[in-house]
């Protein structure tokens, strides 16, 4: 892009960087970015460009953040079906086991499961796209989705604000944004917004819908209906900042129960171990 706007043709940078596309349409499209309406080329590159930089800067502090507890969660679950599977039944077999062990192993193996059903569907919101939208809007009411709805309110505003800065009218940009197919979520949102439009809603009613952040229409009727797009950057900012900290929140919180889970289950081990030499000293 920089080498674009520096004067450099398509063809020059296609042999400094070897690109095996032989036009600057057909780079465009290799993204799968092939439906704009009004954009022209190198608005279309130069958009390209901010969505890959946004993404990739998101995908970073999101793996930043809950890498660890991931991990975590993997050792927990290990932890259950190791104790569960093979060394509580081994211990059953030879050695009578007290019942309340048997129950806080039940009880912790419902909890993982429980976990592990919270972080799969984690996963299905991150990967599966096909059933991210059926999930989102079905739960999208609950706390449990609130990083979700801000995520997603962070995305349509980041990408509306590109679009506006392109020289987009508010409406163009809804009409651009509602054919971003690679962009599932923003077309969907910005469907339904422009949807709201053609029916007549003035602009406040069809930006209001509840799929958004609960902020939303209130920072977003000063910035956009009276086109003032600089504070738009500082709803931005408001919204990259409450995102981290929910997501450090999420983080600190599936640390600590995966630090109870796994002192409680190493607490469990040694339990079942001294189980034998409590046995051969009843003996004695």
């Amino acid at each position: 892009m920089a080498g674009l706007k520096s004067g450099l043709t398509y063809k020059q940078l296609r042999e400094i960087y070897n690109l095996s596309e032989e036009s600057l349409e057909a780079f465009v499209k290799s993204y799968n970015y092939d439906d704009f309406k009004y954009l022209k080329k190198m608005n279309q590159l130069e958009f390209i460009v901010e969505i890959r930089n946004f993404n990739q800067e998101f995908r970073t502090n999101l793996l930043k953040d809950l890498l660890y507890p991931s991990v975590l969660c993997i050792i927990s679950f290990s932890l259950t079906l190791i104790y569960n599977q093979f060394f509580l039944p081994m211990i059953k077999s030879m050695f009578e086991v007290d019942g309340w062990i048997q129950i806080i192993a039940f009880i912790t193996y419902i909890a993982m499961l429980v976990l592990f059903f919270v972080v799969g569907l984690f996963i299905i919101l991150c990967f599966f796209i096909e059933y991210r939208f059926l999930i989102y809007i079905l739960f999208h009411q609950l706390r449990l989705f609130d990083i979700l709805k801000i995520y997603k309110t962070y995305r349509f505003v980041y990408t509306f604000k590109i679009l506006r800065n392109l020289q987009l009218s508010t409406k163009q940009a809804i009409e651009e944004m509602r054919e971003l197919k690679k962009m599932r979520d923003v077309s969907w949102l910005a469907y339904h917004v422009d949807e709201r439009l053609e029916q007549g809603f003035d602009y406040q009613e069809a930006f209001n819908l509840e799929y958004f952040e609960k902020s939303f229409i209130f920072h977003f009727k000063h910035r956009v209906f009276n086109e003032n797009l600089v504070t738009l950057d500082e709803y931005l900012i408001y919204l990259k900042s409450l995102l981290a900290v929910k997501i450090k929140r999420l983080s600190l919180i599936m640390k600590l129960i995966n630090y109870v889970y796994i002192s409680v289950y190493i607490g469990m081990y040694y339990l079942l171990i001294l189980q034998p030499v409590r046995i051969l000293e009843g003996l004695l």
